[in-house]
């Protein structure tokens, strides 16, 4: 691949394929908007920073695995309608109390700022610092649920419908 920077950000392209590499935890930028034509967030790209809005282009595909590592200040997100793999582990030790999904997406929602998969059969990620009551039931025809929910959040209480088969390991 081929590296490059834009404003101090890392970007490698790949044929069609644009990854955002590293985005220097040191930028004092409070806001950044991801460029159009990035299809990749990477591995453990955005770390330590003291951003509170980051923006994603519609031309995201994928979202790495520990992608936002250690942004607290970072709030809420949204997921763009071209995103179809984000990983587990994306969105852990991070400050996030809210993930939202364009409408458009077809392979993910968001429910009350919850991340699962668009035909609602995957508790993708629950907001590791949502804020609450400390209780949160899955709703209903949910089948698996990621290992992340309750060990990276403020829930003290899982409520798991009938319908839960499974409990899904992050990361890997």
């Amino acid at each position: 691949g081929r590296f490059y920077a834009v404003d101090n950000v890392l970007f490698c392209r790949e044929g069609e394929h644009v990854t955002l590499v590293w985005y220097p935890g040191g930028l004092q930028n409070r806001e950044y908007a991801v460029p159009e034509g990035v299809t990749k967030i990477g591995r453990s790209a955005i770390t330590n920073t003291n951003l509170r809005s980051f923006t994603l282009p519609e031309s995201l595909q994928e979202i790495g695995y520990v992608a936002f590592d250690g942004t607290y200040n970072l709030t809420e997100i949204t997921i763009p309608s071209g995103v179809s793999e984000i990983d587990l582990a994306a969105f852990v030790y991070c400050g996030l109390q809210n993930i939202y999904v364009e409408a458009e997406n077809p392979y993910y929602t968001s429910v009350n700022g919850v991340l699962f998969t668009k035909d609602m059969s995957l508790l993708h990620t629950y907001p590791g610092r949502k804020e609450g009551s400390g209780e949160y039931t899955v709703p209903d025809g949910v089948t698996d649920v990621t290992s992340t929910v309750m060990s990276l959040s403020y829930i003290r209480k899982l409520n798991l419908p009938a319908s839960v088969e499974r409990l899904c390991a992050a990361g890997t």
